[in-house]
Parts: C-alpha cells; structure tokens; sequence
C-alpha cells in the first residue's frame, strides 16, 4: 500500500468513527472554539492526532520546530494546549518548553514522544505527557486529566 493511499484510508477511517463513549458530539464542542499547537515533524503519528484534535472541536495549527513554534507566541497567537514534540531540529521540545515556562506562559503543554522520556518534560514543567502514537481514548483521558474536556 502507498504511503498516499494509507493515510487516505488512515483519515477516512478517523473522520467517520463517531462511535464508543469518546465520540465526537456537539456536547464535545460546545465550549467553542478551542485552539491546539502541534510543534514537531509532520508525520502519521502527528496527522492522527491533527484530525483526532478537530473531532474534539479544536482549530489546530502546525509549526514545524520548537523555535517556529516559539515565534508564534512572539507574534501574539494564542492557544489552549500545545503538544511538543520532544525531538526536534533547531530548538528541542524541552527547549522550547524551559522557554515557554521561563516566559511566564501557564499555557497546558503536552510533551509528545515515541519513547518514554516523562521524566524530561516533567522536569521541563510540561502539564502531561505521552507516548505516540496515541487512539482516541488515550486523547480524551489526556484532555481530561489537564482540564480541557469534561
């Protein structure tokens, strides 16, 4: 199977599940719009997560490595939570986490990593952590346990 068509069938399949008690619902939207960062590589780990965030209602937006992502909160964009990725070129998601914190930002910042580096972003003072790639319950358990769904 291509690399196209798998994430075709990977995003048709996502975008259509609306079953089991983490199911995207207007309820599950209904505290407005909600905005996520994705700092790190795109990659199918990280287009899951994209598309698994907008079934939970956020506007997400992408920004490659942890000093683009730095930038746009320079420039003033806002955001509810910030998944980072923990390698990454130019500024590392620790980095960019230190940064964030250092700056005065009580944004809710998940440490994202396919090895268990918890301890890193906890020292980092990342709000969460996890493992990817991750399903949708683990998303909604995480959105849970920092606050942002009920």
């Amino acid at each position: 199977m291509t690399r196209s068509r798998f994430m075709t069938d990977i995003t048709s399949s996502l975008q259509t599940h609306n079953n089991g008690p983490h199911a995207f619902t207007e309820r599950s939207a209904s505290f407005g719009i909600r905005r996520a960062l994705l700092v790190g590589h795109n990659n199918y780990s990280w287009t899951i997560l994209k598309i698994l965030l907008q079934q939970f209602g956020f506007d997400v937006v992408d920004s490659e490595n942890g000093l683009s992502g730095m930038k746009r909160f320079h420039d003033g964009e806002k955001y509810d939570v910030v998944f980072i990725n923990r390698y990454m070129p130019i500024m590392n998601g620790l980095q960019a986490t230190h940064l964030l914190r250092n700056m005065g930002f009580m944004i809710k910042i998940v440490g994202i990593c396919s090895d268990d580096c918890h301890e890193e972003f906890l020292e980092a003072r990342a709000d969460a952590f996890q493992i990817i790639p991750m399903d949708r319950i683990e998303l909604a358990a995480l959105l849970e346990a920092i606050g942002l769904i009920n």
